[in-house]
């Protein structure tokens, strides 16, 4: 089974000690969700379920499922695993487009600065190590990227640590056979 698809995002939200981070109240558009769930199913030939999903809104819990994508609310950090491989992102145009089209109005009202896009799992064959210790150090590091990042700053710093220099390009990424991940913002999807 190959990797699939995890969007980071970085932001930064209040915080209540009582409730953690207040989250803002984000309108996603019908026409942005039905474009992506054609999208998705054009390309799994599933039907997404939970299509009634609410993002929420105010004060709540931060880890739920949103059209079968995973999401975790940090205070720094959102992070989205998606149902589908890592390699689609950057091939199925179409399927890129409507994410980001989705995921605008989340990342405008949570003030996301930034976002990269990485795999949800990656192995060290193609990577040279000196000893066990080393790459027991690497796979300790993918979990923690993948299962408890907090901060968008530290992830980046784990991946590259991990997985090499970023690419910027949709071009790039392609030409590494999909060993690198992609870093840069959602706003520059206007220059595909």
């Amino acid at each position: 089974m190959q990797p699939q698809l995890v969007l980071i995002a970085n932001h930064a939200l209040t915080s209540t000690a009582a409730t953690g981070p207040v989250l803002p109240d984000v309108r996603l558009f019908a026409s942005e969700i039905h474009e992506y769930c054609l999208r998705y199913t054009q390309l799994t030939n599933q039907q997404v379920e939970n299509t009634e999903a609410i993002w929420p809104k105010g004060e709540s819990d931060c880890r739920f499922s949103y059209l079968d994508i995973q999401v975790n609310i940090q205070k720094h950090i959102i992070q989205l695993k998606f149902p589908f491989i890592y390699r689609a992102f950057f091939d199925f145009t179409p399927l890129r487009l409507s994410i980001f089209n989705m995921l605008k109005p989340v990342f405008t009202a949570y003030g996301t600065a930034e976002c990269a896009a990485h795999p949800s799992r990656w192995d060290y064959s193609w990577i040279h190590y000196n000893n066990e210790w080393k790459l027991q150090r690497l796979e300790q590091m993918q979990q923690k990227i993948l299962f408890q990042c907090t901060s968008y700053k530290r992830t980046i710093l784990n991946l590259t640590h991990c997985l090499g220099e970023p690419c910027h390009t949709w071009q790039s990424v392609s030409h590494s056979n999909y060993l690198r991940w992609w870093q840069g913002s959602a706003y520059m999807e206007n220059n595909i």
